[in-house]
């Protein structure tokens, strides 16, 4: 096996930094998150921060937490919070026959990006502590133990 094979696309995201400097993306989509083994490196708080650094400052990060297993609007609400981003999550009903449920969440730093009416309006769930998290915030693979 090719050593490359084994750089995941968050330690990518990471060398590009320290070799290129930062990409300056408009936008950074993550959409790996809707089975059942989920890569969940990529849906940490250093992950945040290194997608962070290759976003213009009014760029936008959109994560599909579509998932039939586990309920990611959660932890991508609670990385927001820590992070000082603001969040939206916006849910699209499928026609279950060419496109199907959807939900999506966006994050920025931009303040002015949700001072939009849609996104204004945009539901934002309540925020109880993860099972077997001490402070509910996941900060790596795992959850902190303060």
């Amino acid at each position: 096996m090719c050593a490359s094979s084994l750089v995941t696309p968050r330690v990518s995201l990471e060398n590009e930094l320290v070799n290129d400097g930062p990409q300056n993306f408009d936008l950074l989509v993550l959409d790996t998150f809707n089975g059942d083994a989920m890569p969940v490196h990529l849906l940490t708080k250093d992950a945040l921060e290194i997608y962070l650094k290759h976003l213009k400052p009014n760029g936008i990060i959109a994560v599909n937490v579509s998932n039939r297993y586990f309920d990611l609007n959660k932890v991508v609400y609670r990385l927001a919070d820590e992070l000082n981003l603001g969040a939206a999550l916006i849910a699209d009903k499928g026609d279950g026959i060419q496109s199907y449920d959807s939900v999506w969440m966006l994050l920025a730093r931009d303040r002015i990006f949700w001072s939009s009416p849609p996104l204004r309006a945009a539901p934002r769930s309540a925020l109880p502590s993860l099972p077997g998290c001490a402070c509910g915030l996941m900060t790596s693979a795992t959850c902190c133990k303060s």
